[in-house]
């Protein structure tokens, strides 16, 4: 009778052990589906942070693009105004030349209606007299037109060698520009480039963590199926065992 005791012990402890692994069993599942939803969350904060660096670029690229085309028409304004101001420099130099070509003549005319005034007398002293005034006037006039004229080439020339000066470093500072903006459309093609093949891998890990969150659960249900069998086949022993000893 002892050694039926035993027996029954035995099986007691094996009810137990097995209600322990269906527990556990039972459990497998959900942690599965635990580990695939953090596996998840880590890809997707990586494409996430694919995405936001794509963006960051393209921006980059916009604001570049911008600045450049900026540049572009800066220079390009400074180019006509550059050419305007040469050809308003050629034009007040030969208009200069003619001015003071006049200036000389009526000095020179000047000159000689003095020579006359010394000599002559009466009427007609005051005739050249009135001549020598109205050509003192004009040679005033001319002299005031070149005074301007001269301060109008001093600008204009000052204008152009800032513009000279200023151009080289504009185009330079465009040519950087446009070197930058090369890497950066090749760095954005990398990182598109590199977000496709990272969305065709997550759609591979995404069927197969589908694919396991399955087998999973098939493997739960039926581990837990044969356990409760076995469960059931052990209780109707203890209870054949219990029948026995109470008979």
């Amino acid at each position: 009778m002892a050694e039926v005791n035993v027996s029954r012990d035995a099986l007691e402890k094996t009810k137990t052990a097995l209600k322990e692994y269906n527990a556990d069993v039972s459990g497998f599942s959900p942690k599965i589906g635990q580990s695939i939803s953090e596996i998840t969350d880590k890809a997707n904060t990586k494409m996430k942070r694919i995405a936001e660096l794509i963006d960051e670029s393209e921006q980059k690229i916009n604001r570049l693009t911008q600045k450049i085309e900026e540049l572009g028409r800066k220079i390009a304004d400074l180019e006509r105004e550059l050419q305007e101001k040469e050809q308003d420099l050629q034009g007040a130099e030969n208009e200069l030349q003619a001015k003071k070509m006049e200036a000389e003549s009526l000095k020179q005319r000047i000159a000689e209606l003095e020579q006359q005034l010394s000599r002559a007398r009466g009427n007609a002293a005051v005739q050249i007299q009135k001549q020598i005034s109205q050509l003192k006037e004009k040679l005033h006039e001319v002299q005031r037109q070149i005074s301007e004229l001269e301060n109008k080439i001093s600008k204009l020339k000052e204008r152009s060698s800032q513009i000279k000066q200023e151009l080289p470093k504009l185009k330079q500072e465009k040519n950087e520009l446009e070197d930058e903006l090369h890497k950066e459309k090749q760095h954005l093609a990398k990182l598109k480039d590199q977000q496709e093949r990272m969305k065709l891998a997550k759609r591979k890990m995404d069927d197969s963590l589908r694919d396991l969150q399955a087998s999973a659960k098939s493997f739960e249900a039926r581990a837990a199926s044969k356990t409760d069998t076995t469960i059931n086949s052990v209780d109707r022993c203890i209870a054949t065992i219990d029948e026995y000893l109470g008979g």
